[in-house]
């Protein structure tokens, strides 16, 4: 489907909203419904997506939604060392509204059949078969990126408008947004003797993503940030209102499944 947020390019504006969760509420849904946290974390992502879709009175029947997911693939081995080994994933799911504990089920079959064909870890290696072949005189023209010869710093700075919601749009080149869940260290982390009390982040968008989500955990915290471009997707608390609401109803089906795992 291509979302109202990749409906044009996008402008140099952006708008912000940040939810906090206790990482063991978190726990505690994988405990009593399945799954890994990223998993729970994918489930409330898209399934507010697709609650802001329909909102929206976007056609969403026999549509999914593609995500990137960027997965480590540091190998056993390189434990300790420095730097990253990062890849992705692009799970696709459907773009129309669910049952919170059908959209869980539907993640974990999308992200176990990813994970099966080991897709992130093919990505990497295509990536590392072709680094250096790209011809110096293709490189070259990186080189005027951030300069005053930058032909991107014009288009960001005069983005074409936003097409009018009726009518069909160009069909979706890539994903329709980022959702990546980095992990944080759970002990409090100090700078200069102050303690830092949160840890908040915003994605990078470009072109045609005008939004995407960033979940970061620190002391026990869990933290969704949602960044978005004002011109594509204005009503940004939409999207954080349908998030708390599908974590909400994951906690219900939890305590309704498994009340010595909520109680634990």
């Amino acid at each position: 489907i291509t979302a109202p947020w990749n409906a044009s390019t996008v402008g140099p504006k952006r708008k912000h909203e940040w939810i906090q969760y206790s990482f063991a509420d978190f726990r505690v849904v994988r405990a009593a419904l399945g799954g890994t946290i990223n998993d729970i974390v994918l489930t409330v992502a898209t399934e507010s997506a697709a609650r802001y879709l329909k909102a929206h009175g976007e056609r969403v029947d026999g549509q999914y939604m593609r995500l990137m997911c960027p997965v480590s693939v540091r190998r056993e081995n390189e434990s300790g060392e420095l730097g990253n080994r990062v890849s992705a994933m692009y799970p696709t799911l459907p773009a129309w509204t669910m049952d919170v504990g059908a959209r869980l089920e539907s993640v974990r079959t999308e992200t176990a059949r990813l994970k099966a064909n080991q897709e992130p870890q093919a990505l990497e290696l295509l990536m590392e078969t072709n680094a250096g072949a790209t011809p110096p005189v293709a490189m070259g023209q990186t080189l005027l990126v951030g300069t005053p010869f930058d032909p991107t710093t014009f288009l960001a700075r005069n983005p074409p408008p936003v097409p009018p919601a009726i009518g069909p749009r160009l069909p979706l080149v890539g994903f329709n947004f980022t959702c990546t869940n980095v992990p944080g260290v759970q002990v409090p982390q100090y700078i200069a003797g102050r303690k830092i009390i949160r840890v908040l982040g915003t994605l990078m968008l470009s072109g045609t993503l005008g939004y995407g989500v960033a979940v970061v955990s620190y002391n026990q915290q869990l933290y969704f940030n949602l960044t978005s471009d004002p011109r594509l997707l204005p009503d940004l608390e939409l999207m954080r209102h349908g998030i708390e609401a599908c974590f909400g109803e994951l906690l219900e089906l939890a305590a309704a499944t498994n009340p010595t795992a909520v109680r634990g």
